[in-house]
């Protein structure tokens, strides 16, 4: 065994042994990921499943919202890939954690729904979790959703206003569809408005 080789497990030791809100947690998640990213997802899906209190902000701001994005700086794209490959991981940040539709996977979440162009069932798959999270306000966090993806549209394509593929509009649609509240009037709106 190397000296990457025990680092690696005397980090995941470490990791297992630090409470869900400990702020520790996030410098070792960066090492871990620099090591062995797999690995790294691997024990944050461990750790996400273990935890008893994810829907607490505190909690959840830690072990989801500055894990995710420490993982994200790392590599976006190892990020991504794995995500959407690993449901449990999925459910438990868009489904369960208090800090849903929040920092680094609400990017994550946008970045999907703007590249549902034609393939939608990653999109629909990530904002069907959205609405089955009951640590928040579903009309809330679709505000917020709708809201990043027109200003980062806009940003990207340079442009004074968002344009949706139908495919997106329909995505976008059903879901506001499914609010119970005033945010539903509101945003179905403002998609109507593109």
């Amino acid at each position: 065994m190397n000296n990457k080789e025990i680092r690696k497990y005397e980090l995941i030791g470490l990791i297992f042994s630090a409470t869900d809100s400990e702020k520790a947690l996030v410098p070792l998640f960066k090492e871990l990921g620099a090591l062995d990213f797999q690995t790294a997802m691997e024990v944050w899906e461990f750790k996400l499943t273990k935890c008893e209190n994810l829907g607490d902000i505190e909690v959840s701001s830690n072990l989801e919202g500055a894990v995710f994005a420490t993982l994200s700086s790392i590599s976006e794209s190892k990020l991504k890939s794995a995500l959407l490959e690993t449901p449990t991981l999925l459910k438990l940040i868009f489904g369960v954690a208090a800090t849903s539709c929040e920092g680094a996977n609400l990017k994550f979440l946008v970045d999907i729904l703007l590249a549902a162009t034609k393939k939608t069932e990653d999109a629909e798959r990530l904002l069907m979790l959205v609405r089955s999270n009951q640590s928040g306000d579903y009309g809330a966090r679709m505000n917020t959703v709708i809201t990043r993806l027109f200003e980062t549209y806009c940003k990207v394509k340079n442009a004074k206003k968002c344009v949706l593929t139908n495919a997106q509009s329909l995505i976008l649609f059903d879901a506001v569809l499914k609010i119970k509240g005033e945010y539903k009037a509101l945003l179905s709106q403002k998609l109507k408005e593109l």
